[in-house]
């Protein structure tokens, strides 16, 4: 039987945004990523708790809010369904904003934990995903 390299399901990745946490976590905190160009449009469904994600190549997902802190500038999600059907069957994110006191930026990380039938590629896909939304989030800050 051939032995596999144990996989981490967890994808971290953070950068620094020229613009103040403050600022950069209001865009955040909305959970409607209108800062990020894959997102065509957001609907929240109030009574079930939930985002409706609709991305621009028709893939529609549900959020669910896990977590939100003002004290420590972060929000946490979970996808609950996709359709088409996500490549995992749990993710749960967290992007959290810390103040650069010296600069007056921006550090932002953001965290996924996969369900164990995550595969390299989904890690990687991610970890691309997450840089652009960075470079959308730190362009979207700047206007």
């Amino acid at each position: 039987m051939a032995m596999t390299a144990p996989l981490s399901t967890h994808q971290y990745s953070s950068a620094v945004i020229d613009a103040p946490a403050d600022v950069v976590f209001e865009l955040i905190k909305a959970m409607n990523f209108k800062w990020w160009h894959l997102v065509a449009k957001t609907d929240a469904d109030k009574e079930g708790g939930t985002i409706n994600i609709c991305y621009k190549d028709n893939t529609i997902q549900k959020i669910r809010q896990l977590g939100y802190s003002l004290l420590d500038m972060s929000v946490a999600w979970e996808v609950v369904e996709s359709e088409p059907a996500a490549p995992t069957f749990s993710a749960v994110h967290t992007i959290t904003c810390h103040r650069v006191t010296t600069t007056n930026k921006c550090f932002i990380s953001w965290s996924t934990n996969f369900s164990n039938d995550c595969t390299p590629e989904v890690i990687e896909d991610a970890k691309w995903k997450k840089s652009d939304a960075f470079k959308q989030l730190q362009d979207f800050s700047s206007k």
